[in-house]
């Protein structure tokens, strides 16, 4: 909120921890958005050492660092400004105005970052993949659309290659590549969705577009142990236990053997699985409507209804914490409730993680960290907001009954009115007809923007879903035509002599899988 009646000079917090602030309306006394004035005298105000208020007419600087000045309209402009907090709210005075914020318990970094995925020391974002804050020079690729994963003493960046960092990276932060990081060999023309290791150290389990592989701790032999036919829904891992490993495909759910590498099908839903998580024999699937458990007695349970749903993590033995296009929730398994712990942010797919009491949430435009001991007081200040937003929706619905009769009457006018508006935006289409969303248009984009060419970004410039795009580029699928014209540019850059990395930040790929082409 920001107030500039009266003119606010300079704000204190006294001894006695109240937000004072001096302004031409007299000396006042603020809590929260409330402002009351409790003395006449006007101007800057202070207190002595016995704690006496007094006005100087002249001007103080309490806070010459001005080290605020970046939550305000235009930070780069020098000013003067006063601040002091309390444990739900920020006071600013500058300029004459006093902005007031709420203090949330959670830290938000990587500001204006589209988060792609975490894990323990990796953010994986649109402009970037950084490792403890640091970005990354390499890998070749400068993004990922799919998991980061760290298991022991090695860290996996999945995508098209699979980039692995060896312990010495991870423990001195100083990145040599092909010593202790590199690009696996063995599987670097497939995409990656996701990687786990075997319980007994020697190979990993690999999820691609639309198959399951298993393959050896130095990336050397792999064997395809599941195919499905439906590429637009990459495989999701669903660690179980020490004897089996569950994983999805589309919107069924499989159980392999990790002593026989036997697959078996558990369950089908009727949309595409998003992601999932096992806990206490009880799996719990995320669709993008709602919340299943599925259990070893073959029993599968509609838990709640959702909206926009796709992320999933165990917060504690009752409690899992879910995150959509909308909001990030908490649900209680005992009790079946469902709150919301951070609304109207659209977080990413991919991008949820817990590390210790940490819970970290990606979403377009930067990342969240929530302590789990503050989801509770984030819950009960959003049960504040929604009961504002009923006690308004009830206003409304009063409003709109009164309404009722003068609706009717003027209906026939109204209708009038759409016919006329409808032939209007009839004739401005047919004088400037909407441009058709062709194949030549898609492949276009692809091109201006190759270097970080992918079906999700496909999906957000042209507003479409998976099914959408198939239809438009049918028979080729969205992945191989982009896999085509980053071929068709490396061929062409070739011809002119341009460099390895030259090439690869013009379309995407990495150096070390350029160089295994023939041009």
């Amino acid at each position: 909120m920001v107030r500039s009646e009266p003119y606010f000079y300079n704000l204190i917090k006294d001894q006695n921890g109240r937000i004072l602030a001096g302004t031409s309306g007299g000396i006042v006394e603020l809590d929260g958005v409330n402002v009351r004035t409790i003395d006449a005298r006007k101007g800057y105000i202070t207190t002595n050492e016995m704690g006496e208020l007094s006005i100087d007419v002249t001007g103080i600087r309490f806070y010459s660092e001005q080290k605020y000045l970046h939550l305000l309209p235009y930070p780069e402009i020098a000013r003067d400004e006063y601040h002091a907090a309390t444990s739900n709210n920020l006071f600013i005075s500058s300029g004459g105005r006093l902005y007031i914020f709420d203090l949330v318990p959670f830290d938000y970094s990587y500001p204006y970052h589209s988060i792609r995925t975490i894990s323990r020391d990796f953010v994986g974002t649109y402009s970037g993949i950084y490792y403890k804050g640091k970005k990354l020079d390499t890998p070749d690729f400068r993004f990922t659309d799919s998991y980061i994963r760290q298991f022991g003493n090695r860290a996996f960046i999945c995508n098209y290659t699979l980039h692995v960092f060896e312990r010495d990276f991870l423990e001195t932060g100083i990145l040599i590549t092909d010593v202790n990081s590199y690009a696996s060999e063995s599987i670097v023309d497939t995409f990656i969705n996701d990687l786990f290791p075997s319980p007994d150290g020697n190979h990993y389990y690999v999820a691609t577009q639309n198959e399951l592989r298993k393959i050896d701790y130095q990336f050397r032999n792999d064997i395809t142990l599941f195919v499905n036919d439906k590429k637009d829904s990459p495989i999701i891992l669903i660690p179980e236990n020490r004897w089996a490993l569950s994983f999805t495909s589309a919107n069924e759910l499989y159980k392999l053997d990790y002593k026989t590498d036997r697959i078996s099908r558990q369950v089908v839903l009727e949309e595409p699985i998003l992601a999932g998580l096992f806990h206490e024999n009880q799996t719990y699937l995320v669709t993008s409507t709602a919340l299943y458990r599925f259990n070893t007695d073959q029993n599968l349970e509609k838990l709640t209804d959702l909206d926009k749903a796709h992320s999933l993590i165990l917060l504690s033995g009752s409690e899992l914490v879910i995150s959509s296009d909308l909001g990030l929730y908490l649900f209680n398994i005992a009790s079946r409730s469902l709150s919301t712990i951070i609304r109207g942010v659209e977080f990413n797919r991919k991008a949820l993680h817990k590390e210790n009491d940490l819970i970290y949430a990606g979403s377009i435009n930067g990342l969240y960290t929530i302590q789990s001991r503050d989801i509770p007081a984030l819950i009960q200040a959003n049960k504040a907001y929604e009961q504002e937003d009923d006690a308004t929706t009830n206003v409304i619905v009063v409003i709109g009954v009164a309404s009722v009769l003068l609706l009717t009457m003027g209906a026939f006018v109204i209708r009038f009115q759409r016919k006329l508006k409808l032939a209007e935006q009839t004739i401005d289409t047919l004088k400037e007809p909407t441009k058709k969303i062709t194949r030549e248009v898609i492949e276009e984009h692809i091109r201006v923007n190759l270097a970080n060419a992918s079906l999700i970004m496909l999906q957000d410039e042209f507003n479409m879903s998976v099914s959408q795009l198939y239809i438009i580029l049918k028979p080729d699928r969205p992945g191989s035509i982009i896999q085509r014209i980053r071929l068709d540019v490396f061929r062409q850059m070739r011809s002119e002599g341009k460099t390895y990395p030259e090439i690869a930040d013009a379309t995407g790929l990495s150096v070390s899988y350029l160089r295994k082409l023939k041009t």
